[in-house]
């Protein structure tokens, strides 16, 4: 369960009690939750309040499980389906997209589809939501993961990126938004990370961003997007790997003609 909604919700706990709002329903209605057999949360809030609860994992009520082959940039995928290996070569990028992956398959098999199927569909499937996109301009290559952000999903798509990225590489990243009393200090965290990665160039925008951290070398700062945009013009980057990454307020997808 990762960090995500903490402003509305003020901790863990309270974003726990949110999504079991889901299972109370399912329970009362005589429903069924699908649940990723390594969350032991979730899994112990499903039994705690009475809902079936359908186990994805080896041996599970769901058995699928997700083997990562490799990530280059793409995810490529074997599908366990009970007795059965599907290869699945997506056009995924972000080893944090694996749950999504097995959730997905495991819906399927629930319902019934068959093996091959659910592979092809898997495999058929382009982001274009602004979730792990990929975008390859004139000047620069771009992933675009604007969406959301959180400290966990922050971790997971820098490290995926940085797993495939040609140098240099460029990480643009802006405030994680929804985490309340948490913020400095998980922003705080992510940047103290970040100063230790192999990263050619870091841009970091928004209030919060800006109040933890002091431009560096290679780090810069920015009080918010329209500053961030500025800067980009008068740098105009080429020939950089770059993530694009932020929570939806930031509304990165913006940023994307100044880089392309």
């Amino acid at each position: 369960m990762g960090k995500a909604h903490l402003e509305g919700f003020g901790s863990l706990k309270g974003v726990l009690n949110a999504k079991s709002e889901l299972y109370s329903y399912l329970a009362a209605h005589g429903g069924e939750a699908i649940i990723d057999g390594s969350d032991e949360v979730l899994l112990g809030r499903a039994l705690e309040l009475g809902v079936r609860r359908l186990v994805v994992a080896a041996g599970g009520e769901l058995s699928v499980q997700v083997k990562l082959v490799s990530q280059k940039p793409w995810l490529e995928v074997e599908l366990v389906l009970g007795d059965e290996v599907q290869p699945v070569s997506t056009r995924l990028v972000g080893a944090y997209n694996l749950q999504n992956i097995l959730l997905a398959a495991a819906t399927g098999v629930h319902f019934g589809i068959p093996g091959k199927a659910i592979a092809e569909a898997i495999s058929l499937y382009i982001p274009e939501n602004q979730r792990s996109q990929m975008l390859e301009g004139k000047r620069n290559y771009l992933v675009l993961d604007s969406y959301n952000a959180n400290p966990s999903s922050m971790r997971e798509a820098i490290g995926g990126f940085l797993s495939y990225a040609k140098s240099p590489t460029m990480l643009i990243l802006g405030d994680m938004a929804e985490l309340g009393d948490a913020s400095e200090e998980k922003h705080r965290e992510l940047v103290q990370w970040m100063e230790t990665l192999e990263v050619d160039r870091i841009l970091l925008a928004g209030p919060q961003f800006h109040s933890v951290c002091e431009p560096s070398g290679r780090i810069g700062v920015f009080r918010g997007r329209a500053e961030l945009e500025s800067f980009l013009r008068r740098e105009n980057p080429t020939g950089y790997h770059i993530l694009l990454k932020g929570s939806r307020v930031m509304e990165f997808e913006l940023l994307t003609p100044l880089l392309s």
